[in-house]
């Protein structure tokens, strides 16, 4: 089923990108139908009646407060009538399905966004596919889908086709997917902690550590009272019912569990960040990567080609490149990764005695 694409791991993606989208989302959509079948078919809410009461007058006492009309009373404060009880209402509870539904939502999202745009930039799926199935072919084969994956990376990173799009034309050079999925690393981690405050205010009352407290929180009471009339030959009688909402012991829990994920998650992802920066953006981490891709005679080469194993570090492996051979190397293993670099290599020194592509001597020198 064309749906059950969205439950696989995705190759434009690494380990922390699924423990978000993936895990975090499902864990999420997994709670919402767990909380949701304890409201429609458990008992969340259970309240002390009359003895007058018949078993289905008991039944409707307690869908009428789970539904509309349960409020929250300190216990050693008398029960007054008017507005105040109205102010008090405790109906958080009602909307947890459709809060977790959304969480997970929010953090599919940025995969989502940007699964869709990666092809207004260089078409990663595709070279991470094809680089995929490398594994499986003869020698004769892998050597020409390693030259077409090189030449279309190439091609990608000197004829600027990236900028042609709209959405690339503010970012020089051949960058745009690499920044596109720097953005979403960036909302992968301004996600966190949007939800790590939404769950601080509004379940914690503003105290960011409410989680390691013991008490319970004012979000989720489990003592209620519920005004009811009910229609007798002689008129309305009012009662107002005591209710124990069990629900909101689950609630409870699984947002104390979430706070401790979420910051879980965010650690991880903010180092996963830096890490993703610092090896996809900085020249001398570029550099250090070309050397572990290409073949082991070419990285203890003479000066000559040790030099123009630096300059395509410099200026033939940009960020865009870097990031696509990450992806093959998460999704096809280090063989095929050095197979395509060796032929990436290659294509650049060609380019380079024929004089088609000249690198900056300012980036070239800079970086010595």
């Amino acid at each position: 089923m064309p749906w059950m694409n969205c439950l696989r791991p995705h190759s434009l993606s690494d380990s922390i990108d699924r423990l978000n989208y993936l895990i975090t989302a499902l864990l999420l959509f997994g709670l919402c139908i767990v909380v949701s079948a304890k409201q429609y078919f458990g008992s969340p809410i259970e309240c002390w009646t009359p003895l007058e009461f018949k078993s289905a007058w008991e039944q409707y006492v307690e869908s009428y407060c789970f539904g509309t009309n349960a409020y929250t009373f300190p216990s050693e404060d008398e029960i007054d009538d008017g507005s105040e009880r109205s102010a008090r209402a405790a109906s958080v509870y009602q909307w947890i399905p459709i809060i977790l539904a959304i969480q997970a939502i929010m953090f599919y999202l940025p995969h989502f966004i940007w699964i869709l745009i990666n092809k207004l930039t260089v078409d990663l799926e595709c070279v991470i596919a094809d680089a995929g199935k490398m594994r499986k072919l003869p020698e004769d084969q892998r050597r020409s889908v390693s030259e077409r994956i090189a030449t279309y990376l190439y091609d990608a990173a000197f004829s600027n086709r990236s900028n042609d799009r709209s959405i690339c034309k503010c970012i020089k050079g051949n960058w745009c997917a690499a920044a596109l999925y720097f953005c979403t690393k960036i909302s992968y981690v301004a996600n966190l902690l949007l939800q790590i405050l939404l769950i601080t205010y509004i379940v914690g009352n503003g105290n960011f550590f409410w989680a390691l407290k013991a008490t319970n929180s004012p979000s989720f009471p489990q003592e209620t009272l519920c005004d009811v009339s009910i229609r007798r030959s002689g008129g309305l009688s009012r009662y107002t019912m005591q209710c124990t909402l069990s629900i909101n012991e689950l609630n409870e829990i699984i947002y104390r569990f979430l706070w401790f994920w979420f910051l879980a998650v965010l650690s991880v992802s903010l180092v996963n960040l830096i890490y993703t920066t610092y090896h996809i953006f900085i020249p001398t981490a570029r550099l250090s990567t070309c050397k572990r891709w290409l073949s082991t005679h070419q990285t203890s080469a003479e000066e000559g080609e040790n030099l123009m194993i630096y300059r395509f570090a410099s200026s033939g492996v940009q960020p865009d490149t870097t990031l696509a051979m990450r992806f093959i190397e998460a999704e096809a293993g280090a063989i095929v990764t050095k197979e395509i670099a060796d032929a990436l290599f290659q294509k650049f020194t060609d380019g380079m005695s024929l004089g088609n592509e000249t690198p900056s001597t300012a980036v070239v020198h800079g970086n010595k």
